[in-house]
């Protein structure tokens, strides 16, 4: 048969450097004009959490993924037969890379808030800064009045300070992404996420053939039934009879007295032999139907079970079970009909 090998793998320390830079944060830029400044601020704020900023995942990028991951602790390699559909294989990937945009999308949601709540600051602190621009306009001696005067660009103060703490907010963002792909945790969510997308790939593989298992075991037990039956029935003319004293002259294999196999010509000989074979009762002198090797280890596993609780005894080759005198006997063909009836 031929066979097509998958190779999944964990993902290497540089491949979500990307997503760690995703993370982007635009800067206030200096202008004096505060409002737009704001206005644009928010904009590329409520830009970040975007799904855009998350690339849409294809088929090939998932492929491209698989092949090029290359983490020897993360190494699973499965083999798929050709009954067994791609198309089930590559949705699983695109499965788990979806959860995984999902989870990125959640943290980049977390950083917008950071940075929401930065902005407010940053905007209480450029008001709070304008009004004491006012108040010192305001309150500036009338004797002074136009001469020079060195007044600080408050504006200019608040931009930088505003391009200073979105840096290191951009900063601390991407250092904490990176550490979060890089720890033990995520590693262990991505092996356990791999683990459960395999099993359940295995399981719809394995399945199918456990079921077509029990069906052949079965089948194949009905064909031993059957020829059980067709050699029993090949063997209902004979009869085994004990007791009879070998001749010694021979070389013979063993020290127990064989049984001697006699075959009639007809089944009314045979059927006479058995109902009078109760008259030898006192002698040692035995006969028996000549059964075949399953039914015989069957017959003592059945008078081993219920000894002392029925009556057990062949009739044409079949093993048959008495529980009382006026209830008519039950058939065994195999250990488990045992299970069905009560000899209690």
């Amino acid at each position: 048969h031929k066979a097509i090998r998958y190779k999944v793998v964990g993902a290497p320390k540089n491949l979500f450097d990307t997503a760690a830079q995703k993370v982007t944060v635009v800067s206030t830029k200096p202008t004096a004009e505060s409002a737009d400044t704001e206005t644009k601020n928010k904009e590329n704020t409520d830009s970040v959490s975007s799904d855009e900023d998350i690339p849409s995942t294809s088929r090939e990028e998932v492929q491209s993924f698989v092949s090029d991951a290359r983490d020897p602790e993360l190494e699973i390699s499965i083999e798929k037969r050709e009954d067994y559909s791609q198309d089930v294989f590559i949705s699983t990937i695109e499965k788990f890379v979806s959860d995984l945009k999902e989870k990125c999308h959640l943290l980049l949601s977390s950083s917008k808030e950071s940075l929401t709540c930065e902005e407010n600051v940053l905007k209480q602190m450029s008001e709070k800064s304008v009004e004491e621009e006012s108040s010192i306009v305001t309150n500036y001696p009338a004797e002074r009045i136009g001469t020079s005067v060195h007044m600080p660009d408050t504006n200019i103060e608040c931009a930088n300070r505003s391009n200073n703490t979105q840096a290191d907010i951009q900063e601390v963002v991407q250092s904490e992404i990176s550490k979060y792909l890089m720890s033990s945790d995520f590693k262990e969510l991505l092996r356990d996420s791999f683990k459960e997308a395999l099993s359940g790939m295995i399981a719809q593989v394995v399945k199918p053939f456990e079921e077509k298992i029990i069906k052949l075991k079965e089948k194949v037990l009905q064909l031993e039934e059957k020829c059980n039956e067709n050699e029993q029935y090949s063997r209902r003319y004979n009869v085994r009879i004990y007791g009879v004293n070998n001749s010694t002259s021979a070389d013979s294999y063993g020290d127990g007295a064989r049984a001697l196999i006699v075959k009639f010509k007809s089944y009314e000989s045979k059927r006479k032999v058995m109902i009078n074979k109760r008259k030898l009762k006192g002698r040692k002198l035995y006969v028996n139907e000549d059964l075949t090797w399953m039914n015989q280890q069957l017959l003592k596993r059945v008078r081993d079970a219920i000894a002392g609780k029925a009556y057990v005894f062949t009739a044409d080759g079949y093993i048959l079970v008495k529980v009382k005198p006026d209830c008519p006997p039950v058939r065994i063909r195999r250990d488990s009909d045992l299970l069905r009836y009560d000899f209690e």
